[in-house]
């Protein structure tokens, strides 16, 4: 059977937003259900970058708890030793050094190369990415196959990126109101969001308002949810009004967000358990990133 290594690295942000599940909690989840390979995960929360705009740790450490309570609601089970949460505070002198040696092959500023860092520490073979994210993980694999080729080695593994269709329109913002939606929002909190939705110049649902940005969005949004083509969804809902349409996308959003908001919450009234997975994941990630150093060290001679 074929073992797949998964890197994913979670900004932490004001909240747990619905794009960040459609973005990559999403593909995450049909990576875990996967029958034919073993996938191991590594989940890195990057507390440390948090603290250039969180000064609250308190906070930090809240967004924390949520978010493993999220991964946990969506079926990742930290309890499988095949998946690792763990905080970038816990390895970062670990990564820092990776990234300073990455640098003698790469003339990429300390940042980008810490990226890498994070990217390449964990025998990386699949990146789930953001589109923000999508620039440095192509420099991640530059940076892996460069130190490949001047070592002539294949230590590092070539890893590929996987992303959600959905990004464009995640980064383009082209419905703010819909990306306001958080994974706690209630029933009549995403109601409202999209009932707020700026589609006053649309009547109806047709194939001439693909041609409208906003609309392409939400067909494009309401296909995945819903796991059928736009043209499928133009078919089944054309002529639909445009008030009964935002009705069927709120419906679709909550189909995914209440089941995990749900099990979020009894998940979050044992606050120590999940703690003590973050805890576990850190020392789990501690030893994985010294066992990867002395390696790399050995490779260049040290």
């Amino acid at each position: 059977m074929q073992i797949n290594n998964v890197f994913y690295n979670l900004k932490i942000d004001k909240a747990i937003y619905f794009s960040s599940y459609l973005s990559s909690l999403l593909e995450l989840k049909k990576l875990n259900l996967q029958p034919t390979n073993q996938v191991v995960f590594n989940i890195m929360i990057d507390d440390l970058y948090a603290m250039k705009f969180i000064h609250n740790r308190n906070e930090i450490n809240n967004f924390i708890t949520n978010a493993v309570a999220c991964f946990l609601a969506c079926g990742l089970n930290a309890i499988n030793k095949n998946i690792n949460i763990f905080c970038q505070s816990a390895v970062g002198s670990q990564h820092t050094y990776l990234a300073w040696l990455l640098s003698y092959i790469s003339k990429h500023n300390q940042d980008n190369l810490l990226f890498c860092a994070d990217l390449l520490m964990y025998k990386t073979d699949l990146i789930v990415a953001d589109f923000a994210q999508i620039k440095n993980s192509k420099l991640a694999i530059e940076v892996a196959q460069n130190f490949n080729d001047n070592y002539k080695t294949e230590f590092f593994k070539i890893p590929k990126i996987i992303m959600s269709p959905l990004n464009n329109a995640i980064n383009n913002n082209l419905i703010d109101n819909f990306f306001d939606i958080t994974i706690f929002d209630e029933n009549d909190q995403i109601h409202q969001k999209i009932k707020n939705l700026n589609t006053e110049s649309i009547n109806s649902i047709t194939l001439n308002e693909l041609q409208n940005p906003e609309i392409n969005k939400i067909i494009e949004i309401l296909s995945v949810l819903l796991n059928i083509s736009k043209t499928d969804i133009i078919t089944e809902y054309g002529g639909t009004g445009i008030t009964h349409f935002k009705n069927i996308l709120a419906e679709a959003t909550i189909s995914h967000i209440s089941p995990i908001r749900t099990e979020a919450k009894k998940l979050l009234k044992n606050s120590f358990y999940l703690t003590n997975i973050v805890q576990t994941g850190n020392q789990k990630a501690n030893f994985l990133a010294n066992n990867m150093l002395e390696k790399i060290k050995l490779i260049l001679g040290f």
